[in-house]
Order: C-alpha cells, then structure tokens, then sequence
C-alpha cells in the first residue's frame, strides 16, 4: 500500500486527539477543520490508527456522498476491510471498521470502542434524536466508549457551541485549525464579497428557532425582479468563471432561478441519489456550468471547481453561513479566488468569513436571565431587543435589509481589510445625558485624510463613562491611561474640565461595518 503523507496541520489534529485521550483532557471532543482542509484524510488516519490498535470504530455521517469519501479516504491508509451500512447506497455491511448513514443504522446497537461523527454540527442536543439515540445505546453497551466530531463550525443556532452548556456531547476542542493560515500556506483559497443589484426585502419576515421562517422567507426572496437582477449579476459578474453555485431558499425558487439560466441544473432533497450522482459529475468535469440547490450542497459537497457563489436566499445561522461559503474556498489549479454574490444580507449579517463569532448561546431549561448584548461603544449590558443603548445612545447594527438598501460590498475576508488611518485635528467632550442613567462623556474626533491630494474630513465619535462600575469603568480607565494621563478621575466634570489635550495625532479606525469602530489613538 502506497505510504500517504498528511499535511502538517492534518497531522497535528491526529496528535491532538491522541494527547486528548492519553492525557485524560478530553473523552469526547470535537476537531474544527475547515470545509477544503481535508477533514476526510484525518478522519482516514485516526481510523486506520484506532483499527489498527485493535479497537472497533463506526463513522457517522448523514449524506451518501460523505459515506464514499470517508470510506475512500480511510482505506487509502489501511488495508483492514471497510464496511459500509447505507440504504440510499444499496449496502449492509458491519465490520470493525464500518462507515454507516445514521437514517440506515440509527435503530440499531452492537459494541464499538470509538465513535466518529463527521459533520457533527448536525447533532441535535436531544437525546432521543437519530443520533442522540444510537450514541446514548452505544454508551449503555459499552460506558468506556468515545465519541469524536469533525466538522467546520462547532456549533447550532438553537443551542450554541457543540461544547458548552445543557447536555452538550462533547467535552471540549481538541484542535481548531483557523481559515487564514490555510489560506496563507496556499491550502485554500480567499474569498471576493460583492452585494447583489437587488436585496431581499427581509421586513416582516418572522423568526422560528432562531432563523428565518422558510415560507415567509421564500416570499420574499422569490420575486421576478429579484430573481431577473441576481441572474443578470450572475451572467455580469461570472463571465469569466467557470462553476456557478446557487443557494435557493425552496424548491420552487429552485427551478425559477434554474429557468432563466442556460446549462445549469436543480439539486434538491427530491433529486434521486443516480441523478445527483450525474449532476454532480458533469458539474466537477464542466460539462455542466451551474447548480442551483436548496439546502443540499451546503454540506459534504466537494467541489474544487467553484468559483463563484450566489446566495439568493437569508440566514441568522453562522454555521449554515460557513458552510455555504466554504463550498467555494478549496484549491483548484488555475483557481485564485471565488466570488460571493449576496442577495440576502448575509455578509454584512455575519461578517468576515474568516472571523465569524457565532451566538455563544448555551441550551437551558428556559429560566435565568434574558438574552442581551453587551455595547461595543461603552461597555453596557442592555436587552437584546434594544435598538439603542440606553447609555451611550450607540446605534447596534441590526436593522434588516430592505431592496433599495445598500448592502456590503468588499472585503470579505479579515485579513483582505485594513483598517483606515486619520489625522486627528482636534478633539471636544461633552457630557452625554440620558433618562434614567449616569451621564457619560462623548468623545468627537474631528478627522482629516489626505485622498491623492484632496483631505476628505470625516467625524469619529466614542463613549466613555467614568461614573459607572464594572466593565463600563475600567473600559474608561484603560482609554484614560491610553492619553498617556495618570490617575483617571470619578466624575464626567473632572474629565470635562481636564481636557482632551493629548499627544496622539493619529486615530486607527474599522470602518468595514455599518457603523466605524475606533481600534485605537497613536
């Protein structure tokens, strides 16, 4: 058997679980590798490894096409006989190594030393699930059991990472290996973002779970003026890109978008396992220029090829986000980047793919306290539903996008966005009341840029609140003692009266958002 050489990074996950174990860290913990970084080979190894030791390993995972790649994958590293339990595949088999499609296997139970859920974000907290179930008998047959995840995004919209709170399977995070420094070693490729001419109008539409109501969420998104702008986009700004990826929002969205554009076809939960089989294949070898699916391809859909992406349809989930996007970061020869055609707000909803912060939401019994958010501007813990904090009168950055809306366009990766540099002319305090609150001081940078030779004038504005306690008070103290002053007074008067005067020219400023956010004064 030819010897098969994992890439660094692979092969530091492999020891780190391996360190997890032997070290009694972690029993059962979860891999964060993201899609394109060849999660199917490490998976392969730690098999091969596990086997080869004697012990008996199941892979889960939840799509036909997982179950081949995994099963390819492992038996490229051993020549121990890989079984495979999969109706849709037509197999079923056991063995001491068995890849297996939970919906084929989930009522079943025999012994196993080590479980590996692939695309484990799909595990639902509930034990009585597909999942749960078969884990929770395989834990009643043997109690040493473990159970390791491997998946891009380590965690749910409705009950937050896979790791933390109320019945949460897993222990920890064994290794979490980061988007950019793939991306940097040439592993991966970036990602370009450009709004769609026409955003979905997301006004009115409700939530359940967390998310967008599908049926709502499809009225709004399926409109003839709609769907004629993003295929006019499509056509505009793929021309000169070879495989087109389309998110719809349903089956009907589907095959309007499919309509109106030439070689391309639908895949969808209704497409049969031969037929997806054959789109994806034509689509892999260009014979086949666009697929438009609906909540299919977001997982498990391994296609170096794509290189531009659209999303005519809206998400509240960072993992569905994540998984969207990632269909478009892997290597191909020839490839340099893939571009992001957004028609639901999505980007300017989630931010840099490369830096998303999921909701860190753990599961409860539905009693403590409400959910809330903490003010970037000065620090205060307000209610969720505010518009406005009720301190400094910050604006938070949730208002939907509507269809006349401007929507983000650019950088869509950290690391393609730097931050702006101004000079700083002069700066004011002045005190900020508000009803019921400790006043606060405002803060106005009053800025000059020089734009190949015209000076642009712009307007920086920060809150500090001397008054108040906890967070809100040291944030103030450590932007005082950043004026190269000592002793930070107690009263808004005191700062007032002391002045702005500082030996900071120079202000740094995140103006990527909808709202600039100051990072610093040098």
């Amino acid at each position: 058997m030819e010897t098969i050489k994992l890439r660094a990074y692979q092969q530091k996950a492999v020891d780190a679980a391996y360190n997890a174990w032997g070290s009694g860290k972690y029993k059962d913990f979860l891999i964060v590798a993201p899609t394109g970084s060849g999660k199917s080979m490490m998976l392969g190894k730690m098999v091969s490894d596990i086997a080869a030791a004697g012990d008996k390993v199941i892979v889960l995972t939840h799509r036909a096409e997982l179950i081949e790649q995994d099963a390819k994958a492992i038996s490229a590293f051993t020549s121990i006989p890989v079984a495979i339990n999969s109706a849709s595949l037509k197999r079923r088999e056991s063995g001491q190594i068995t890849v297996a499609g939970i919906q084929s296997i989930y009522k079943q139970s025999d012994f196993y030393d080590v479980i590996i859920v692939d695309e484990c974000h799909l595990i639902s907290r509930n034990k009585n699930s597909m999942y749960g179930s078969f884990i929770e008998k395989a834990k009643e047959i043997n109690p040493r059991l473990k159970v390791v995840g491997y998946t891009a995004t380590p965690y749910r919209l409705d009950s937050g990472l896979l790791h933390k709170g109320k019945n949460a399977l897993f222990d920890g995070v064994a290794f979490d290996i980061k988007v950019q420094g793939l991306i940097e070693k040439g592993y991966l490729v970036p990602l370009r973002a450009k709004a769609g001419s026409k955003q979905i109008d997301l006004k009115g539409v409700k939530k359940r779970g967390g998310d967008f109501i599908p049926k709502e969420l499809a009225a709004a998104a399926d409109r003839d003026d709609i769907t004629a702008a993003a295929v006019s986009d499509i056509y505009k700004h793929g021309a000169d890109r070879r495989s087109w990826l389309i998110f719809a929002t349903n089956v009907e969205h589907a095959h309007h978008i499919h309509h109106k554009i030439e070689n391309s076809a639908i895949v969808t939960g209704d497409t049969s396992q031969d037929e997806r089989k054959r789109i994806i294949d034509d689509f892999k070898n260009y014979r086949l220029r666009c697929i438009v699916n609906c909540q299919v391809l977001n997982t498990g859909f391994d296609a170096p090829n794509i290189d531009m992406v659209a999303l005519l349809t809206a998400t509240e989930s960072t993992g569905l986000y994540v998984q969207m996007l990632g269909r478009g970061t892997r290597i191909k020869k020839g490839k340099k980047d893939c571009l992001v055609l957004d028609y639901g707000g999505n980007v300017m909803r989630h931010g840099f793919f490369d830096k998303v912060t999921p909701s860190v939401k753990e599961a409860t019994d539905g009693t403590g306290e409400p959910p809330v958010k903490m003010c970037e501007k000065c620090g205060e813990i307000c209610h969720s539903a505010l518009k406005t904090c009720d301190t400094c009168g910050n604006v938070f950055p949730v208002e939907p996008i509507s269809h006349d809306t401007e929507a983000f366009d650019g950088a869509i990766m950290a690391s393609d966005y730097k931050p702006e540099e101004f000079l700083i002319n002069r700066i004011t305090l002045s005190r900020h009341k508000k009803e019921g609150k400790r006043d606060s001081v405002k803060i106005s940078y009053y800025c000059v840029k020089d734009g190949g030779g015209l000076l642009s004038t712009r307007v920086f504005n920060e809150w500090v609140c001397p008054e108040h306690e906890g967070y809100a008070r040291k944030a103030f103290e450590k932007w005082w003692i950043g004026l190269d002053k000592i002793t930070p007074p107690k009263t808004v008067a005191e700062v007032i009266a002391i002045g702005p005067e500082t030996q900071h020219k120079k202000i740094i400023v995140d103006t990527s958002g909808k709202y600039p956010k100051i990072i610093k004064t040098i």
